[in-house]
């Protein structure tokens, strides 16, 4: 087996592990989510603060998603994506579906 595919693997098996947790312990979903904006607000990193909302999607469930949010699941899926560049106005469905939020701040 190629290095790149054992990695990917891995990888799956790790968001998998993730995802599960998430799933099954509020309180440590509130802590991811909270650590991930805390990073986010430091750093702007667009592509893990979507990654880790990814986390958080998959652990809520996408049938649950599509259904609160009325976004099919094809484009959940691409919004999450690598190549994904939501709009404004999905990204906030999303973020109310999660329960989230988003606050602005002049600096």
């Amino acid at each position: 087996m190629s290095k790149a595919k054992e990695n990917t693997i891995n990888k799956l098996g790790f968001n998998n592990w993730v995802a599960q947790n998430l799933k099954n312990d509020p309180k440590l979903l509130k802590e991811y989510l909270k650590e991930a904006s805390t990073n986010f607000d430091k750093d702007h990193n667009i592509e893990i603060f979507l990654d880790s909302l990814k986390d958080i999607a998959k652990a809520k469930g996408w049938t649950y998603l599509e259904k609160e949010t009325g976004i099919s699941r094809q484009s959940l899926y691409k919004t999450f994506s690598k190549n994904g560049n939501p709009r404004i106005k999905i990204f906030m469905t999303i973020l109310d579906c999660l329960g989230l939020g988003l606050n602005l701040k002049v600096v």
